[in-house]
């Protein structure tokens, strides 16, 4: 949604499908990357997660990088959706057209499943 932002503040053309395309190959291949791992070597943290429980996650990348856990100083989320609530996060997208649903759905649904940001087909906006 920001790069859509950007784009439309630069009066750039935005593919609205090659992005949720990029999307999604992207994320299959951190799911590839995932299912491959060796114990100790990646850490996932999902933005989301960060927003919703900072502290638990932060504690993890500390761990995750071997430092002594800290307390850093706060600053405001910095995201394209600064009214969802929190917990919302994965709910950016209830704004958009029931076209641009569909077609996020066709292209990226199974992978908005597998990271957690929709349970199943019918967990729709």
């Amino acid at each position: 949604a920001s790069l859509e932002a950007k784009k439309i503040r630069d009066k750039k053309p935005f593919d609205f499908e090659k992005a949720c395309s990029t999307w999604a190959k992207s994320m299959a291949i951190l799911t590839k990357v995932d299912q491959h791992k060796r114990p100790g070597r990646r850490l996932t943290i999902r933005f989301e997660d960060l927003l919703t429980d900072f502290a638990s996650n932060f504690q993890k990348l500390c761990e995750f990088v071997e430092i002594e856990p800290f307390a850093p100083r706060p600053y405001p989320a910095n995201t394209s959706f600064p009214d969802a609530a929190a917990g919302q996060y994965d709910r950016r997208w209830q704004s958009w057209s029931a076209e641009k649903l569909t077609a996020f759905q066709q292209i990226a649904g199974d992978q908005l499943i597998a990271w957690g940001y929709k349970v199943d087909d019918t967990d729709w906006c």
